[in-house]
This record gives C-alpha cells, structure tokens and sequence, in this order.
C-alpha cells in the first residue's frame, strides 16, 4: 500500500482487519448537507459521536480530525471512546462529590464527506494502485479546500443546532491525527484558509503526529514555519504536538517548529511537544496495540497526556 506524500516513507498503513480492537461504544449519526456542496460528495457527512449522547447536557465537547484514510478506518472509533473515559477519569468536577454521569462528548466528522485524501484502489493490484495514487492524492492535497468547506457549512451549522443555537461563543477543543493536524494548526492560525466562525470559542489545540508538511502541497505552498508561526501571531490558542520518531525533525525538541511555538507561547519545549521516538507516524490510529505491547503502551501515554492536556486547557466551570 502506497504511503501518502504527507506522511514520511516508512508511516504505518491503513489499519483492517484487526480482531483485537473493541467495538465502538458511540453511534454514528447522518448530517444532511445543504444543496450547493452536494456535488461530486455524499449528500451527507457522517459523524461518530461518543461519551454524552445529549449534546445539550454536554459541558465539554472535543472534536477529532481524522487521518488520511477517514473518520472511520483503524481505531478512530475506539481512540475517542478511550478518549473519553480518560479525559471523565481527569476532569475534577466543580461542586460536585457525586458527579456519576458523562459530562464530555468527543465528535469525530468525516470531512472528506468519502472522497478521503489517501487515494487507493486494491482492485488495481499493487503496482497500478501505488501509480494512480499519487497523483490523485497530491491534486487533493493541494485542493482540499473543500475539507473546511465541509466543516463550516455542515459540520459546525448541524453542532450549533444540537446545542440550541448559541447567539453567544460556545467553546471547543480539538485533537488532530497526521492530516488532521494539520487541520487542526490552519484553524487555530487562521492561516491562509477562507471559512471561519466567530461564534466558536477555540480552547486548544492537539497534534497527534501531526502533517504540517501537508502546507507545502496546498495552494501556492507555505512552510511549516510559516503555519506555527500564525497559530502564534492570530490567536494564540494552547497547542501540543507529540509527533512519533520518524516525524519532522522540526517538530522534535530543538526543531524550527518546536521553537517557534515555545517561544511564542512563553514556555519551555516541553510544555509544546512529547516525541514518542519509539513509534511509526500513525500509531495512534494505526498501530495494533492488541499485537504489540510497545505500541499499546504509547498509546496509553499519548492518551493519558491529551487528557492531560485538554482538562487543563478546556475545564468544566
């Protein structure tokens, strides 16, 4: 299976067929979309939806953005119900002994609405399939403009209805996996990007080993450099990385990234980025932890820190 160009040579593929991880715990619930961005998609976005089922009971809601192969594939599913668990298990809950029932809900959209940024037909055999590949990926890489497109006008105007439409900000955190966090850097930045909503209140950002590369293939092209410095310069918003070892050294500690990031939030390396040298791009989604002890544990403890992270960062007042 051909590697996209937004992850390094040796990432992980695609996770299937693995008998080892659990079922999903949550549901996954059907968005119609408006008329005008019907074409060439699905006339719906899917979203799976875990922890509090009630969005207007929800104190606290945390969105995913996927990887490159969808919402759905690997272990997405079970990482936000895991996601969950550790971030109820975190939360100190404010005038409250007997707080028994989920406060949290965890959303992840399929914004690619199918047409998933990592191009692969198996019909085609390996060979062909690895030709055909790159080219379509590289073209949705540059044009995946549509992936806010999708987020604004769907996925955020269907959100604010299930919460009772705010006429004030309403607050989110969002995690990010390999394209997704790169995702999860243009909003925070606000870089470069044509959608935005002022009514939402951004708590934090995490990137879990995180595409920033993905910047030289959109548009005209922008460096890594460039993207962390925004997040920096437009909102300031708390970000965290925890790249895996055969990520850019960039975001490594010492790294260009890294740097900017430290500097500009005013902390230590430390306090922007984890690196778990140990493990391939994708581990987190698409490593089998049920096979390997060594992956199941930093899986483990990169779960362990976003919930860290996002309890510190996005409380429950």
């Amino acid at each position: 299976m051909a590697t996209p160009p937004c992850c390094p040579p040796e990432a992980l593929p695609a996770l299937e067929n693995v008998h080892g991880i659990p079922s999903p715990k949550g549901k996954t619930i059907k968005i119609h979309s408006p008329q005008q961005t019907q074409k060439f998609f699905r006339p719906t976005m899917n979203v799976y939806m875990t922890g509090q089922m009630d969005l207007m009971k929800s104190k606290r809601i945390v969105v995913i953005f996927p990887d490159v192969w969808g919402y759905n594939s690997g272990r997405h599913c079970q990482l936000a119900d895991t996601l969950v668990q550790q971030i109820e298990a975190t939360t100190s809950y404010p005038n409250s002994d007997n707080e028994t029932s989920c406060q949290t809900t965890i959303l992840i959209p399929d914004y690619y609405r199918g047409n998933i940024i990592a191009y692969y037909q198996p019909c085609l055999g390996e060979k062909m399939s690895i030709v055909t590949s790159v080219p379509v990926t590289l073209y949705r890489l540059r044009y995946c403009d549509y992936i806010f497109e999708n987020l604004y006008e769907i996925f955020l105007p269907w959100l604010e209805s299930q919460i009772g439409n705010p006429t004030t900000k309403y607050e989110l955190s969002c995690i990010g996996i390999c394209f997704g966090g790169w995702v999860v850097g243009k909003i925070l930045g606000k870089f470069k990007i044509s959608h935005s909503n002022p009514k939402v209140d951004w708590k934090c950002g995490i990137g879990i080993h995180p595409s920033f590369m993905v910047e030289s293939f959109y548009r005209l092209g922008e460096s890594e450099e460039a993207l962390a410095q925004s997040m920096i310069q437009n909102q300031k918003i708390p970000f965290f990385a925890i790249p895996a070892g055969d990520d850019s050294e960039k975001f490594k500690m010492g790294g260009s990234v890294t740097q900017i990031l430290a500097e500009g939030y005013g902390v230590e390396e430390e306090e922007v980025v984890m690196v778990m040298e140990n493990m391939k791009h994708g581990f987190i989604t698409r490593g089998d932890g049920s096979a390997d002890e060594e992956i199941k544990e930093a899986q483990r403890k990169t779960e362990e820190k976003v919930a860290e992270f996002i309890c510190q960062h996005h409380p429950i007042e």
